[in-house]
């Protein structure tokens, strides 16, 4: 692969992973921000709304966990590989990554809306 593209490749690869970390992070706050809030005498149906937001969140855990795999398996690619095996691994993870990034600010907005409640 030509070395300019290489090394770019390989800083968006590294910029994923810090994306990845920082949502993760985000995560985990809302997790124990839910479980402070669920400790407040709270309604049944401010209950079941907050399992279902604990059970999508660590759904989103398992889907970073196969994120950051993907991205490790396209950093041994890059040193690997030719460049249209590279670029295909690239453009997919590419466009998770994003569609990921999304749902979870949605998820996000949801889950603060759901507290304000």
């Amino acid at each position: 692969m030509n070395t300019a593209i290489e090394s770019d490749t390989l800083k968006d690869i590294r910029e994923w992973q810090e994306r990845i970390d920082q949502l993760g992070t985000e995560n985990n706050q809302m997790k124990d921000r839910l479980a402070k809030e669920i400790l407040k005498e709270v309604s049944d149906s401010f209950l079941e709304g907050s399992e279902d937001f604990y059970q999508l969140l660590l759904d989103k855990d398992q889907s970073m966990g196969l994120l950051r795999h993907e991205i490790g398996g396209l950093l041994t690619l890059v040193s690997k590989t030719s460049a249209l095996m590279q670029l295909h691994k690239y453009a997919t993870l590419r466009r998770d990554l994003v569609r990921f990034e999304k749902e979870f600010y949605t998820l996000k907005l949801s889950f603060l809306e759901h507290l304000m409640h």
